[in-house]
C-alpha cells in the first residue's frame, strides 16, 4: 500500500474522537386533574455542564440547599412530597399560600402571647430585726407625747411665766422653749432609732410627687379635717340637744357641760399673749410647722413603723397600717389631755386623719404641711374665740 494512501477502518489520530449525541430527555407530560400528584410542581429536566478543559480547575460546588425544619423532602419526576415514594398515604393538602382558595390571614398573625394572671399586692418584706428591739424603739417613741404631758402638768404649777397654761407668754420665752422641746425629743427618737437602725424608706421619710404637691395637697386635707371635724361636733351637738330637750333636761346644764369639757384656748397659750404680733407669728410658723408638725410626724412615723414590725405576721398590710393608725392615734390624743375631754377626742381624730394621710402617699411630708396648716389656723381662730382682735400687721412683718 502506498504511503499516500490511507486505511478508511484506521482510527483517525490527528483529532479526538468526536463523542456522540446525547439525546434530550423528554419532560414528563403533565399529570391528569384530580390525580393525587396534580398539586406538586413537576422537576425541571436535567441539563449537563460541558466537561471542564484538561488542567482546569473545576468551579466550586454550590451549597446545599437547607432543608426547612420538619420531614424530609422526596425528590421525583412528578414532583416533590413529604412521604416516601413507597408510602401510600393520603396527599398532603394544598399549601396555604396567598392567593390560593385556601389561604386564610389568620395563619400568618403572630401568635398570642401567653395569659399572664394579674399579679396580686406586694406585702410589706420587713427586715429581720428582732422584736426587742422595735419595742425598745416604741417605748422610748412612741410614750413621749404621754411622758411631756405628765411632765407639763407637774411643772405648770411650778412656773411663773406660764400661769396653769402649757406655753410660755413671751416670744423669747417661746423661741427657748420649742428649742429645749425639739431637743429633747431629738434625744427620745435618736435612742429610739438606734435600737431599731429603721431605713428611710421604713421610716417613710421621702419627698414623694414633686416639689408642691405635698404642700398643696397638705393644704387640702387640713382643710378637709376641719371641715369634717365642725360638721361630726355640730352633728353631736344637735343630736344630744335633742335627746336631753326630750329627757327635760335643761339647755343650760348642757351648755355648761360643753364649756367644762370643750377646748380651752388659755389652757394652751396665756391670757393676751396672743395680741403680741411677734408672739402670734411665731405661734404660726415656728410653733404650728416645726414644733407641732414636724416633731409630732416624725412621732408618728417612728410609731407606725415600730408597731407594723411589732404585729404578727399573718396579718395583711391594710390590717397592720389599721391597727397602728389607730393606736398611735389613741396615743397621740391622751398627749393632749391639757386641751380637755373634747380636745383630747379631736385631736384623736386628727391623728387618725394624718395617719391616713401618711399611709396613702408612703411619706411624712404631706401630713407635716397638714399638720402644720391645721394648727395655725386651729392659733388664729383661738385668737378669735378669746375676743381678742388679731393683728394683721404680724403677717407683713411690721
Amino acid at each position: 500500500m502506498q504511503p499516500s494512501e490511507r486505511d478508511p477502518f484506521a482510527p483517525n489520530l490527528s483529532s479526538p474522537p468526536t463523542p456522540p449525541p446525547v439525546p434530550a430527555l423528554e419532560e414528563a407530560p403533565p399529570p391528569a386533574p384530580g390525580s393525587p400528584q396534580s398539586s406538586f410542581a413537576p422537576v425541571p429536566p436535567t441539563v449537563f455542564e460541558p466537561a471542564p478543559a484538561p488542567g482546569s480547575v473545576p468551579p466550586p460546588l454550590p451549597p446545599a440547599p437547607q432543608n426547612p425544619p420538619g420531614p424530609p423532602i422526596y425528590y421525583s419526576a412528578l414532583g416533590t412530597s413529604h412521604l416516601p415514594p413507597e408510602s401510600s398515604a393520603p396527599p398532603l393538602p394544598p399549601r396555604n399560600l396567598p392567593g390560593s382558595s385556601a389561604y386564610s390571614p389568620a395563619f400568618d398573625a403572630p401568635p398570642l402571647p401567653p395569659v399572664v394572671p394579674f399579679p396580686a399586692a406586694p406585702r410589706e418584706i420587713f427586715r429581720r430585726i428582732p422584736r426587742w428591739r422595735w419595742m425598745m424603739s416604741l417605748l422610748l417613741i412612741g410614750f413621749y407625747p404621754a411622758f411631756i404631758s405628765l411632765l407639763g402638768q407637774m411643772l405648770s404649777h411650778r412656773s411663773k411665766h406660764k400661769g396653769g397654761s402649757a406655753l410660755p407668754s413671751s416670744s423669747q420665752d417661746l423661741v427657748r422653749y420649742v428649742t429645749l422641746d425639739l431637743a429633747v425629743f431629738g434625744l427620745f427618737w435618736l435612742l429610739g432609732w438606734a435600737f431599731s437602725r429603721a431605713t428611710k424608706d421604713e421610716l417613710l421619710l421621702r419627698w414623694r410627687g414633686g416639689a408642691w404637691k405635698p404642700i398643696w395637697q397638705g393644704f387640702a386635707w387640713a382643710l378637709g379635717l376641719r371641715l369634717a371635724i365642725m360638721v361630726a361636733f355640730l352633728f353631736v351637738f344637735i343630736v344630744a340637744a335633742i335627746v336631753l330637750s326630750a329627757a327635760g333636761t335643761d339647755p343650760k346644764s348642757f351648755a355648761h357641760l360643753i364649756q367644762k369639757n370643750g377646748p380651752k384656748p388659755d389652757a394652751l397659750f396665756p391670757k393676751g399673749a396672743l395680741s403680741n404680733p411677734v408672739y402670734l407669728l411665731l405661734s404660726t410658723t415656728l410653733l404650728s410647722f416645726v414644733a407641732a408638725g414636724l416633731r409630732e410626724e416624725l412621732w408618728r412615723t417612728a410609731c407606725l413603723a415600730a408597731l407594723r414590725h411589732l404585729l404578727p405576721d399573718a396579718w395583711s398590710d391594710r390590717a397592720r397600717w389599721s391597727f397602728a393608725i389607730g393606736l398611735s392615734s389613741v396615743i397621740f390624743g391622751l398627749g393632749h389631755v391639757y386641751q380637755g375631754a373634747v380636745g383630747v377626742v379631736m385631736t384623736g381624730i386628727i391623728g387618725a386623719g394624718l395617719g391616713v394621710l401618711t399611709w396613702r402617699n408612703r411619706s411624712i411630708w404631706p401630713s407635716v404641711w397638714a399638720h402644720g396648716f391645721f394648727d395655725a389656723t386651729s392659733f388664729l381662730l383661738a385668737a378669735m374665740v378669746a375676743g381678742r382682735k388679731i393683728p394683721l400687721p404680724a403677717w407683713f412683718g411690721e
